[in-house]
């Protein structure tokens, strides 16, 4: 498609049940809808976002950062709930907002892309005063600290190949902390939102990947961290119930760090990662095991030892791995 191609933020918002109040009373829902059109517009050019179009009960608008649309989106929910309290029950709004990030194609002022279509079925499935965002937002403002975001695990999108992983943004650090990822859950399968769970559609197998080891010493003891990876890959391959990444994807991501993002990548639910320091024949090894669906760390060690001690080191990692798991332990890694 001919075009300007560009990164941009995107945002499609929904007033939740509008098209129920349509049926009802159309002359209170078109008045609620211009109340809702003043306010949600107002706020978008305050964050420099181009509102794309109205669809209905819906607007497509486009920023120029993940964190100008996120406060954004974060201060349209404030500011509604504001109108909320000062109006009566039958003259409250409440809207659903759904964010990505990706490349388009600017066509006179509208936009096209694969990324065009996600953002709208994230915010298909964001409910009433809800904020949802995906993979490549979260990316983008996770270091923000006064963005206060969940993880809430792959879920199936209509039209949509691939899963998605789907994140919760929270207007505050209160709403953050009254609200649980059970709860979260409960509350999208009751709207016949689908999880994603690789347990159904794949195996029982319980998906588990080694990250590459971090060399924080010379570049010779690069080799190292290659065999403890390749090492613990190899030997998770092996026990029953257990599936792993092979060591070609697990090396393509050697860079990346957030065991959220290399869970998504791997596609894998636990995550081992390491760092290595050797000088001489002593070394300090530092592993953590995680859950990538909530971020919860589930062990973590650290050794300062000998290199010759590697091997029964490699054991344990594998031994604490399968403890966290509920896993039988084969003999060959029992002390």
């Amino acid at each position: 498609m001919a075009g300007n191609k560009k990164i941009v933020a995107i945002m499609f918002t929904s007033l939740v049940d509008y098209s129920q109040l349509s049926k009802t009373d159309n002359k209170l829902a078109l008045e609620l809808l211009s109340e809702h059109d003043k306010i949600l517009s107002a706020i978008i050019n305050e964050y420099k976002g181009r509102i794309i179009k109205h669809i209905n009960d819906s607007i497509f608008a486009e920023f120029p950062s993940a964190t100008d649309a996120t406060n954004c989106a974060i201060t349209i929910q404030n500011k509604i709930q504001k109108f909320n309290d000062i109006n009566p029950k039958d003259f409250q709004m409440h809207v659903g907002i759904g964010l990505h990030m990706a490349e388009v194609h600017d066509e006179d002022g509208d936009l096209f892309g694969d990324g065009i279509n996600l953002a709208a079925r994230i915010k298909s499935v964001a409910y009433a005063n809800e904020i949802l965002t995906t993979q490549a937002i979260y990316n983008s403002i996770r270091s923000e600290k006064n963005i206060f975001i969940r993880d809430i695990g792959r879920v199936v999108l209509k039209n949509i190949q691939d899963p998605e992983r789907i994140f919760k943004i929270y207007i505050n650090k209160s709403q953050y902390n009254g609200e649980t990822l059970d709860i979260v859950i409960t509350n999208m399968k009751s709207r016949h939102i689908q999880f994603f769970d690789y347990k159904d559609k794949e195996s029982s197998n319980i998906s588990i990947g080694m990250h590459y080891v971090n060399n924080l010493g010379a570049s010779e003891d690069e080799f190292l961290c290659f065999s403890i990876t390749d090492f613990i890959n190899i030997e998770l391959t092996k026990i029953e119930k257990i599936d792993t990444p092979n060591i070609s994807s697990i090396m393509k991501l050697k860079e990346i760090e957030d065991p959220i993002e290399l869970g998504s990548e791997l596609n894998v639910d636990y995550l081992i990662q390491g760092s290595l320091m050797k000088m001489n024949n002593q070394m300090r090894l530092t592993v953590r095991m995680t859950n990538t669906i909530n971020s919860k760390e589930l062990w973590v060690n650290h050794w300062e030892e000998s290199t010759n001690n590697l091997d029964e080191i490699k054991n344990q990692i594998i031994r604490k791995s399968l403890n966290a798991l509920g896993l039988e332990i084969p003999e060959k890694f029992e002390a």
